[in-house]
Formats: structure tokens, C-alpha cells, sequence
């Protein structure tokens, strides 16, 4: 009889630890594992072609609190005795921890990103109970995911039970390979949500100083994109500087374009420098906490630049343009982040 995995997710839409949830399932299902997704939402629209027909998907969209949790546990008990849960949301752990608490229901939780740093300047009553929450919810786990040892430490220090703790990293999907006829364009890459934690008015601001021949594309929606729109606009950058939205086709830029930059303020293990590279496209990223350190080879794969600082930046972005990668060696650097082979850490070390 096969083993049973629940992958609890909030929603399916365009993000990185979507990408993993879907990744690692179709994954699963080729180790002959019997694998369902189970969306406490009914947003499933952008991954929905993505997940393998084998995949059983559960939508939870609509329930109440109190009945959430009974609805988990008939849907956990139905599968039999031998099942994993793994949590993809910090609020959906804290919700198996009651789960846990009431009925002594098992499972295990992957954290999302740089804790402390998103509760940074977040003073109040409320965000300090949120953050209590959060940690009792990961503590109640039986194991933790980090997915960078910068993630682990910082776990640690925010009062998560280290002993409980494993690095994981992300896996880059197998659809995200070179293609050495597509010719690269001048153009610099940005692909993520449009928010503050993306760090993009210090890109923005670099683009003056960067090469007058190159374009930036951002790939992805967010809250900051208005704000920003007024930045370009301010800044006489928008022949220069143009706003995709979601795409569905990532890999086909990250293909053509001659870089891909990544500017944010904090990360967990940022799928996109993986995927760049995966693609045949060097990276340049702000030495961010975390995840960039354990990516990016300087000279190899791309560049590190120091943090939050615009005159780095738009210096190895222009020196990025003009360095010649051996592409063999490139693509080398990520083989460690290969699909099957996080997978096989995952069977190991949680499932």
C-alpha cells in the first residue's frame, strides 16, 4: 500500500513556495507515492496545468476555523493509518498544532521565510501574539524545514527548537533548462511579487547608471506596483523600464534575458536565482539574509553585490553585461538543487 503525504498550502498562485508545493509533488507521485495537495483556498488557476493528473487536490475554500479543523482531521483519518502531513503556511501549522494538541495528529512544517526579519518594526500587541503563534506552531511540528542554513540560524534565535530543525533546500524544476537557440536580448530580469520586502526601487534607482542599451523587465504583480510606476515615471525611465505582470512562460524570459537581478531586503532561499541559473543565466543579487550567499558563485553563476547598496548594484549588473560565463561551469553550480535529488532529501528526512 502506497504511503499517504498531505501538502497543506493557502493557495496555488504565482510564488515561490507554491512553485516547491506543486515541484515536490510530481516528484513524489514518480517515487510512487500517493500524494494530495490539499489549498485552503480555491485559488489553484496558475500551477493547475502544472500538477501531475495523479495528484489529488482537496479545496478548503469557505470553511470556518473550528470547522477547518475537523474537516483536516476526517480528511487525514480517511487516508488510513500511514500518512505525513507537511505544512506550507505558517497559519496552517498553527492550525495542525491544535490539531495536534486536541486529537495528537503528527506533522511537519516548512518555514517561509526570514522570521525575525518579517516582523521587523512590527510592535504591536497583535504582531508580538502573530509571531508567538507562529513559533508554538512550528515548535508543535515534529520537524522543521529551513530552506538555507541563514533560515536555520535565524530560526533558532527567534526561539524555534533547534534540535527539530533540517535544511532543505528548494528544488528548481526540470522545465528550466537553456535552450542555446534562443538568442540573449539586452534585457535585465526581475521576476517576483511587487512588494516592499523585493527591495525594487534599489533596482529602479540603479537603472540610470546601468548600460543605455538595456531594458528591464519585471515579471510579477504586488501592492508596490503603483508606487513604483511613479518611481519609473519620476526618474524619466520608462522607455527603459516596463511592468509585465504574471506571465505564465517564465522560462522563455529567463532565456533570452542576459541576467536576472534580485534586489530584495530579505529572503528564505529565493527560487528565482535557481531557475536563472537552471535557465542558462547568470544572477546578480543583493548578499541578502538568506539564501543568495548559498547560490551565488562569484565569477560562476553570477554576483553578489553588497546590501542595499545602488552604486554595487548597478556596477555588477554592468560588469555582469560584460563578463563571460562559462556556461558548463554556470550550470554546474546548481546541480545540487536538481529536483530529484531534493526530493530524495525530503523522503529521507521528513517523509
Amino acid at each position: 500500500m502506497k504511503k499517504k503525504i498531505f501538502l497543506c498550502i493557502g493557495r496555488l498562485c504565482q510564488g515561490g513556495g507554491e512553485r516547491v508545493c506543486v515541484n515536490l509533488a510530481n516528484e513524489l507521485i514518480k517515487k510512487d507515492f500517493d500524494v494530495t495537495i490539499v489549498v485552503f483556498s480555491d485559488d489553484i488557476s496558475f500551477f493547475k496545468d502544472e500538477i501531475n493528473n495523479k495528484v489529488n487536490l482537496i479545496l478548503l475554500n469557505g470553511d470556518k476555523k473550528l470547522a477547518l479543523i475537523f474537516k483536516l482531521k476526517k480528511i487525514f483519518e480517511s487516508s488510513g493509518t500511514e500518512y505525513s502531513i507537511l505544512s506550507f503556511n505558517y497559519n496552517i501549522s498553527f492550525y495542525l498544532s491544535m490539531l495536534k494538541v486536541i486529537f495528537g495528529v503528527k506533522y511537519n512544517s516548512r518555514s517561509l521565510n526570514t522570521l525575525s526579519l518579517e516582523f521587523k518594526n512590527r510592535n504591536t500587541l497583535k504582531d508580538k501574539l502573530l509571531k508567538k503563534l507562529i513559533v508554538f506552531g512550528l515548535n508543535s511540528s515534529n520537524i522543521i524545514i529551513s530552506q538555507s542554513e541563514g533560515m536555520k540560524d535565524d530560526l533558532i534565535s527567534s526561539g524555534v527548537n533547534k534540535n527539530k530543525i533540517t535544511t532543505i533546500n528548494n528544488p528548481v524544476n526540470n522545465k528550466y533548462t537553456p535552450n542555446n537557440e534562443i538568442k540573449k536580448e539586452k534585457i535585465i530580469l526581475y521576476v517576483g511579487r511587487l512588494s516592499e520586502q523585493k527591495g525594487l526601487d534599489y533596482l529602479i534607482k540603479s537603472i540610470p547608471y546601468v548600460n543605455k542599451e538595456y531594458q528591464l523587465l519585471l515579471i510579477g504583480e504586488g501592492e508596490k506596483r503603483s508606487k513604483l510606476e511613479l518611481l519609473v515615471t519620476k526618474l524619466n525611465l520608462s522607455d527603459r523600464v516596463y511592468f509585465l505582470g504574471q506571465k505564465s512562460n517564465i522560462v522563455d524570459y529567463y532565456r533570452k534575458a542576459k541576467l536576472t537581478v534580485l534586489s530584495s531586503h530579505y529572503e528564505g532561499f529565493p527560487n528565482v536565482l535557481i531557475e536563472s541559473i537552471a535557465s542558462g543565466t547568470p544572477v546578480v543579487s543583493f548578499d541578502c539574509p538568506n539564501g543568495p550567499s548559498e547560490i551565488v558563485v562569484n565569477d560562476i553563476n553570477g554576483f553578489l553585490v553588497n546590501y542595499l547598496d545602488i552604486d554595487d548594484l548597478s556596477s555588477k549588473i554592468n560588469h555582469c553585461i560584460s563578463y563571460n560565463f562559462a556556461n558548463e561551469k554556470l550550470l554546474e553550480s546548481i546541480n545540487k538543487f536538481k529536483a530529484e535529488y531534493i526530493v530524495e532529501k525530503y523522503i529521507e528526512k521528513v517523509f
